[in-house]
C-alpha cells in the first residue's frame, strides 16, 4: 500500500481497529518519522514492524490495549525519542525493554495498571528528559525509584497516582536536573523535606490531604524557603483545615526545634544584625 512513498514522513492510521502491523506493510515508508496508531487494539507494540522504520523518531500508541513490555518490543526502535503508551493496559515494563530505544527523550506511560516505578526498564536510556507517570495506581515511591535517570530527567508526572507514601530518598539522583515535579491529586498526608532537589521551577502539591503537624513542620521549612506557588494545604487538623502549609505557622510553632530555629534567625541586637551580613559573606 505504501509501495514507492519514500519520502513520507507522517503516518495517521489512528481511530481504526488495527491489531497488528507488518514490518512488509511498512517497507515502501523507509524514511517514515512519525506514526500514529492511536484508538486502535493493539496487544501488543508491533515490533516486527518498527524495525522497516529505522528513522522513526515519534510512536504514538495511546489508548489501545497494550498489556506489557518485554524484550526485543523496541528492538527497531534505535532512533526513537518519544514513545506515547497513555491509557494502555500496562502492567509491566520489564528491564532491558526500553534498551534498544537509548535516544528516547519522552516516555509517556501515564493511565496504565502499573503498581510500581519500572526502575530497571529506565536503565540505558541516558537522554530521557519527560517521564509520565500519572493516573497508574503506585501507592508509594520507594529509594531510589528514579536514580537510573537521574542525570538527564528534567520533568517528572506522578499526579493521580493514588500515591500515599514517599520514601526519603525516592529521588536521590534527580539533583540540580530536574526543573518540574508533579504530585497533585495524590493521598500524600506528608511528605519528606527537602527533597534534594535544587533546580526545581514547578512542583505541584495540591488535592493532597496533608496532615499538618509536627511531622509536617521540615516542609513547611522547605516551602518557606522556596520561592514557588506549590498548592500544599493543610487537610487536618481541623484548626488548619483549608490553609496553605507554607503559611500555617501557628501549628508548627509548639513543636521541638521551632524555638531554636526561630532564635537563630532573629538577632538579639542592633549591633549584631549590622554584623550578621559581613559574617555571612565570609
Amino acid at each position: 500500500a505504501l509501495a514507492g512513498l519514500d519520502r513520507l514522513l507522517y503516518l495517521y492510521l489512528s481511530h481504526n481497529q488495527l491489531s497488528g502491523l507488518s514490518a512488509a506493510a511498512l517497507e515502501g515508508a523507509p524514511n517514515l518519522g512519525y506514526l500514529y496508531l492511536e484508538h486502535n487494539r493493539f496487544l501488543r507494540i508491533p515490533g516486527t514492524a518498527l524495525r522497516a522504520l529505522p528513522t522513526l523518531v515519534s510512536l504514538h500508541l495511546q489508548d489501545n490495549a497494550v498489556d506489557r513490555l518485554a524484550p526485543g518490543d523496541l528492538a527497531g526502535a534505535r532512533a526513537l525519542r518519544c514513545l506515547y503508551l497513555s491509557g494502555n493496559h500496562i502492567t509491566q515494563v520489564s528491564p532491558g525493554a526500553l534498551g534498544p530505544a537509548r535516544e528516547l527523550e519522552k516516555l509517556h506511560l501515564d493511565r496504565n495498571r502499573l503498581r510500581e516505578v519500572p526502575t530497571g526498564a529506565l536503565e540505558g536510556l541516558p537522554a530521557l528528559k519527560e517521564l509520565q507517570l500519572s493516573g497508574n495506581p503506585l501507592r508509594a515511591l520507594p529509594d531510589g525509584a528514579f536514580q537510573p535517570v537521574g542525570r538527564s530527567l528534567q520533568q517528572l508526572f506522578l499526579n493521580s497516582s493514588d500515591l500515599e507514601q514517599i520514601s526519603p530518598r525516592a529521588f536521590s539522583g534527580l539533583g540540580k536536573g530536574l526543573r518540574s515535579l508533579y504530585l497533585h491529586k495524590n493521598q500524600l498526608q506528608s511528605l519528606p523535606a527537602p527533597l534534594g532537589l535544587s533546580g526545581l521551577e514547578l512542583v505541584d502539591l495540591s488535592g493532597n490531604p496533608f496532615h499538618c503537624d509536627c511531622q509536617l513542620l521540615p516542609l513547611h521549612r522547605w516551602l518557606t524557603g522556596l520561592n514557588l506557588r506549590v498548592g500544599a494545604t493543610c487537610a487536618t487538623p481541623p484548626s488548619v483545615r483549608g490553609q496553605k502549609v507554607k503559611v500555617a505557622a501557628p501549628v508548627f510553632e509548639a513543636c521541638p526545634g521551632w524555638t531554636a530555629r526561630k532564635a537563630k534567625r532573629t538577632p538579639t541586637s542592633r549591633g549584631s544584625a549590622r554584623r550578621t551580613p559581613s559574617l555571612s559573606r565570609h
